[in-house]
C-alpha cells in the first residue's frame, strides 16, 4: 500500500506496488488481488483488473473492498466486462452472506447481541453493492448488451420497480433472450409492471421457454401449484419442481417442493390423520434449500419444526431444539424476512431469556418495523404502552421498557396505517380517552370504523369495506367499541344499535353479555335510534340484570318504579333500588373506575333520594337527611341538585 499510494517520504512506485501485492496475492490475501484489480484498472487493462476481482471473490472473503466503479464506467466501452465486474459484485455480496451464515453455525447457537448490529451492517454494504452491481449492468444495457438487459430487469425486479423491470425485459426478449421471454411471460401471468394479466397465454409461452431454458421449470411449477393459466394440479407441480431440482439445483424449487408437503401435513392434521411423515418430508427439502444456499424462507419455515418438533404416530420424530430455531430465524432475518426478524422478537424477549436475548429480539423487533413490518410496529406499540419487566426485573436479569403512550401512539399508528386492526382498535381508544393525544371523539369514531372495516375484510388495505359494519363476521372487539362511541351521538343511536344487537345475538362475548342485554333494554325502554318501545320487555330485562348484581340497571330500574314505566308504579322499589345504588361498594371509594354515564346516574340517584326525604316520600319526612344528601348529588355533578340548593340551602354551596 505505502508504494502504490505513497506516504510522506516514501515516493510512489507501482512496480514495487505490483511486486508486493503479487506476493501477498500467492498466499490467498484477497485484499491484495483486489489491489492488484485496481492497479490493472487504473493502467487501462479492464480484463486483467476482472480476472483479479474474479480471483478474490473466490476466496469467499468477507472483504468488501470498494471497486472504481466510476473510473470504469467512464473508461470503457466493453459492455461484456462491465457484465462480468457487475457479477463479481453481486457474487461478492453473496459470499459475504454465506460465509457469515455458515461461520454463526459452527459458533455457538446461543443469543449474540451483535447479531443485530450484523445483520445492519450486511444490509448496508448489500444495498451498495446491489446499486454498483446494477450500475455496471444499467451501463451494459445501454450499449446495447442483452445480458446487461436482463440483468438490469432482474436488479429493478428485486426492488419490485416492476415497471422499469418489464421495460429492460421486453427489451433483451425482443431480441431471442430467453430468460428474459420466460420473466415477460410471468409478469403476464401476474399482471405485473402494467402488463395485461393473461395467465392462459403467459402459460403457454412457459411451456414453448422451457424447450429451450430450464429455468422455466420453476414458473410451470408454481403455475400448476395454485392454478395459475391451467388447471391446479400437486403432481405436475411436483414433476416441473422435480425437474428445475434435477437441472438446475434450483433452492426455490426445494423449497417450493418442501411447502406442498408442508400442506399435506396440514390437511392430514385437519383430518386427523398422522402428520408426521409429511412434516418429515417437508423438513428435508427445506434442509436441502438452506444447504444449497441458505434460502430464507427455508430457513424461517424449518424454525418452526425445531420450536414444536415432529410427532409421529407412535414416536416423537423430532425433538424440540429453541436454539436451533433461533439459528434458523436468525439466518432469515439477516436476509431482510421480516417474518423471521418478528418471530425472533416474539422469542427472545420472553422472561426466561437473557438480558442480552432480551435486548436482541427488541432490536429484531425494531429493524422489522422500520422495514414496514405491521406486526412488529403492533407489538413495539403493545410494549411502549403497558411497559415491560418492570415487575420481574428484580435483579436486573430481565429488560425493562417504560411506559410511553407517545411512542405507543407512534408504533400503533404506522401499523394501523398498513392495515393492522388491533393498531387501529388502540388508536380509537387513545382518541376516545385522551391517552397519550387529545381527546377527539370523531377521530376515535373513525379509528374504530376503520378496526371494524379491517376485521370485516379479506383484504389488507383500509380502502376496502367489504362488509357492512354490522355485518355478523365483523370482528366485535371493534364493533362493540364503535357502537359505544356511537351511542354517544342521538343522531347515530340507530348505527349503535344494530351493532349492539349483532354483537348480542352472534358472538355473545361472555365478558360483554350483561352490557349488551342492559344497551339492548335501554334502547327498547326509551326507544333510542328509533328503535320501538318495548316497556314491558325492557323492564324485565333490567329487573333480571339488577338482580343478578348489575349496577348499571340499578337507576334506570329505579327510574321504572317511580315512574310507572314498563310496570306499576311503585315508589317504595324505587327507593329501595337508589338506596342500593349509592350504598353500593363500587359507588364508594371507587368512583374513579365508573363510567361517566355510571356517575351521572349516581349522582340522579343521590338527588331523588334527597326528593324523597325533603317530601316524606314513603319514608318519614328528614330536612336533615335531604339536605346532606342534595349536597353530595350537587358535589357529585347533578344540575337539579345545584339549582335547588342555590333557591332554597345556597350557605350548603
Amino acid at each position: 500500500m505505502t508504494f502504490w499510494r505513497g506516504k510522506e517520504i516514501i515516493p510512489i512506485n507501482l512496480g514495487m506496488a505490483v511486486i508486493w501485492f503479487t506476493r501477498s496475492a500467492r498466499q490467498g490475501y484477497a485484499p491484495s488481488h483486489w489491489a492488484l484489480g485496481q492497479i490493472a484498472l487504473e493502467n487501462g487493462d479492464l480484463h486483467i483488473a476482472i480476472a483479479w476481482w474474479e480471483t478474490a471473490m473466490k476466496l469467499n472473503t468477507n472483504d468488501t473492498s470498494t471497486i472504481n466503479v466510476d473510473q470504469l464506467l467512464t473508461t470503457t466501452c466493453d459492455s461484456d466486462a462491465l457484465v462480468i465486474l457487475g457479477k463479481i459484485i453481486q457474487n461478492q455480496q453473496e459470499s459475504v452472506l454465506y460465509n457469515t451464515q455458515s461461520s454463526s453455525s459452527n459458533a455457538s447457537l446461543a443469543s449474540d447481541t451483535s447479531s443485530r448490529d450484523e445483520a445492519e451492517s450486511f444490509s448496508r454494504a448489500q444495498q451498495e453493492n446491489h446499486g454498483l452491481a446494477l450500475r455496471c449492468f444499467g451501463q451494459a444495457a445501454l450499449m446495447g448488451n442483452v445480458e446487461g438487459m436482463y440483468l438490469t430487469a432482474q436488479a429493478w425486479h428485486k426492488d419490485k420497480d416492476y415497471p422499469v423491470a418489464l421495460e429492460n425485459y421486453e427489451k433483451a426478449a425482443a431480441q431471442g433472450h430467453v430468460p428474459s421471454r420466460i420473466m415477460c411471460a410471468t409478469y403476464q401471468i401476474y399482471g405485473l409492471g402494467g402488463k395485461e394479466t393473461n395467465a392462459h397465454a403467459g402459460f403457454h409461452e412457459l411451456l414453448d421457454c422451457a424447450q429451450h431454458d430450464s429455468d422455466a421449470f420453476l414458473h410451470l411449477g408454481r403455475c400448476c401449484e395454485r392454478g395459475l393459466g391451467t388447471v391446479q394440479d400437486m403432481n405436475k407441480a411436483l414433476q416441473w419442481y422435480h425437474l428445475s431440482i434435477d437441472e438446475n439445483d434450483d433452492s426455490e424449487a426445494m423449497f417450493r417442493v418442501g411447502q406442498i408437503h408442508a400442506a399435506a401435513a396440514a390437511a392430514a392434521a385437519i383430518a386427523l390423520e398422522n402428520k408426521g411423515e409429511a412434516d418429515m418430508d417437508a423438513m428435508y427439502w427445506y434442509q436441502r434449500a438452506i444447504s444449497k444456499d441458505n434460502h430464507p424462507r427455508a430457513n424461517f419455515r424449518i424454525a418452526f419444526y425445531y420450536l414444536h418438533g415432529i410427532q409421529g404416530q407412535d414416536q416423537e420424530l423430532l425433538e424440540p431444539d429453541l436454539d436451533i430455531a433461533v439459528h434458523h430465524l436468525r439466518n432469515a432475518a439477516k436476509q431482510n424476512d421480516q417474518d423471521a426478524m418478528f418471530e425472533l422478537g416474539q422469542l427472545l424477549l420472553k422472561q426466561e431469556m437473557s438480558i442480552d436475548q432480551q435486548l436482541e429480539g427488541f432490536g429484531w423487533y425494531e429493524i422489522a418495523a422500520d422495514r414496514g413490518s405491521r406486526d412488529a410496529q403492533r407489538e413495539l406499540g403493545n410494549l411502549y404502552h403497558t411497559g415491560h419487566g418492570e415487575e420481574e426485573d428484580q435483579d436486573g436479569t430481565t429488560l425493562v421498557i417504560q411506559q410511553d403512550f407517545e411512542k405507543a401512539y407512534d408504533y400503533f399508528s404506522l401499523a394501523a396505517h398498513l392495515g393492522d386492526k388491533t393498531s387501529a382498535l388502540f388508536l380509537g381508544t387513545y382518541y376516545e380517552h385522551g391517552i397519550g393525544v387529545a381527546p377527539n371523539i370523531e377521530l376515535a369514531q373513525s379509528w374504530y370504523t376503520v378496526a371494524v372495516e379491517l376485521g370485516g375484510s379479506t383484504t389488507t388495505t383500509m380502502s376496502t369495506m367489504a362488509l357492512p359494519l354490522h355485518d355478523p363476521s365483523g370482528w366485535w372487539p371493534a364493533q362493540l367499541c364503535l357502537a359505544r362511541v356511537l351511542h354517544q351521538n342521538e343522531e347515530t343511536q340507530g348505527e349503535a344499535y344494530q351493532l349492539f344487537m349483532t354483537i348480542y345475538h352472534t358472538h355473545q362475548p361472555e365478558q360483554h353479555v350483561a352490557y349488551l342485554e342492559f344497551m339492548l333494554a335501554l334502547y327498547q325502554l326509551r326507544g333510542l335510534g328509533g328503535v320501538p318501545i318495548q316497556a314491558d320487555k325492557a323492564f324485565n330485562q333490567l329487573v333480571h340484570l339488577a338482580e343478578q348484581g348489575y349496577l348499571k340497571a340499578f337507576f334506570p330500574v329505579a327510574q321504572c318504579y317511580e315512574n310507572g314505566i314498563g310496570t306499576t308504579k311503585n315508589l317504595l322499589k324505587a327507593l329501595e333500588w337508589y338506596v342500593l345504588l349509592v350504598h353500593n361498594p363500587a359507588t364508594g371509594d371507587q368512583d374513579t373506575a365508573m363510567e361517566e354515564d355510571d356517575l351521572e346516574d349516581l349522582s340522579h340517584a343521590y338527588f331523588h333520594l334527597a326528593e324523597f326525604y325533603r317530601q316524606g316520600t314513603v319514608v318519614a319526612m328528614d330536612t336533615e337527611k335531604a339536605d346532606t344528601l342534595y349536597k353530595i348529588a350537587a358535589e357529585r355533578g347533578s344540575i337539579e341538585a345545584k339549582e335547588y340548593l342555590l333557591l332554597h340551602r345556597p350557605h350548603l354551596l
